[in-house]
């Protein structure tokens, strides 16, 4: 076994390191396939996963637009005997809420297509993600505008979020924006 080793810098920046892959080309083979920690990425529900499924199966919830791309949701809707789906396009958002609001995973699903999961800013010239990133990008500028606006958690490295969220702004502003982000720091 091959140990190679890496800028110091990369340990505590996950789209640097994933970037690092990305730029070499070995992304989903080494990257995907042999360094993210899937098994710890997977568990029980916790309260605000329960939070977010309830809200969509009750349609409390216009939508659910969410980073993770594990499946506690998911999970938690179905041990409540709900088959959620989570969307990867807007077109899946679109068909999968004949029973829930729709549950949109931009950066993708662990079990669906886990080597297309976004973990870098480089992976956006990537044809397939550029394809999920704009599909989702314009089901929220239909749908989010003149709707409240709930953020739970802190989304700054992702600046592209940022960018999709304010052109829908420049839209149609939002009936109110709410941004709940536990981290002290």
């Amino acid at each position: 076994v091959h140990t190679e080793a890496l800028d110091p810098a990369l340990r505590d920046n996950i789209d640097n390191l994933a970037g690092h892959f990305h730029a070499r080309g070995d992304f989903e083979t080494l990257f995907i396939q042999r360094l993210v920690p899937w098994d710890d990425l997977v568990g029980n529900p916790n309260n605000g996963h329960a939070a977010v499924a309830d809200l969509l199966i009750c349609r409390g919830a216009h939508a659910a637009l969410s980073a993770n791309f594990d499946s506690l949701i998911e999970r938690w809707a179905e041990e409540q005997k709900i088959a959620l789906q989570g969307a990867l396009t807007g077109q899946e958002a679109e068909a999968f809420n004949s029973d829930t609001s729709p549950l949109i995973k931009f950066h993708g699903c662990m079990h669906r297509d886990r080597k297309k999961t976004l973990w870098t800013q480089g992976q956006l010239a990537d044809p397939a993600i550029q394809q999920r990133v704009q599909s989702c990008s314009q089901w929220i500028n239909l749908h989010i505008p003149g709707k409240h606006l709930v953020v739970v958690g802190f989304w700054t490295d992702w600046g592209y979020l940022n960018d999709v969220l304010a052109d829908v702004f420049a839209i149609n502003n939002a009936s109110s924006v709410t941004v709940i982000d536990k981290d002290t720091t």
